[in-house]
């Protein structure tokens, strides 16, 4: 009996451990302060506010402080965390998609976080995977069509078109 008290105490720290390093110390969806609540789906700490709109999604949501983990959550946890699913769930985010929602915007955060998770928007299965980038003659062979720039005359464009 005292040998599983004391596993699950290793356990526990372990995952406060993992809440306080850096990358989980803010909200994975609206970098707000909390982080009391994790999401056991994508393995991520999360805001009170978030882990309410997560609930409303279906997802697994516990709290760090008053919820019993198990080893193998705990183990997900530690595996995971914010930075890991930063790079999958915000792969192909770009600023052009417009700022994430602050804390409080609850109506925006909620249709970011359908984004998010439900449509995939900016999800990669393969983070930082970018295509390379070849030259035009490596894509279309040697039979590329050569560009020619410059000063073109209006009649001798017209006379292009004269048949």
């Amino acid at each position: 009996m005292a040998q599983t008290k004391k596993m699950e105490e290793k356990w526990q720290r372990i995952l406060k451990e993992c809440q306080k390093k850096p990358e989980n110390k803010s909200c994975f969806d609206c970098m707000g302060r909390g982080n009391q609540y994790v999401v056991l789906n994508f393995n991520t700490f999360v805001c009170t506010a978030c882990s309410g709109i997560h609930r409303e999604m279906q997802h697994k949501i516990k709290s760090v402080g008053m919820s019993t983990f198990t080893t193998d959550e705990i183990k997900a946890v530690d595996a995971g965390g914010n930075d890991k699913a930063q790079k999958m769930w915000m792969a192909k985010y770009d600023a052009r998609d417009g700022a994430v929602p602050a804390e409080g915007e609850t109506e925006k955060l909620r249709a970011f976080l359908k984004r998010k998770y439900q449509e995939k928007r900016w999800y990669s299965e393969t983070p930082g995977a970018t295509p390379a980038v070849q030259p035009v003659s490596a894509v279309l062979g040697s039979e590329a069509p050569k560009l020619v720039v410059g000063a073109c005359s209006s009649a001798a464009a017209i006379g292009l078109w004269r048949v």
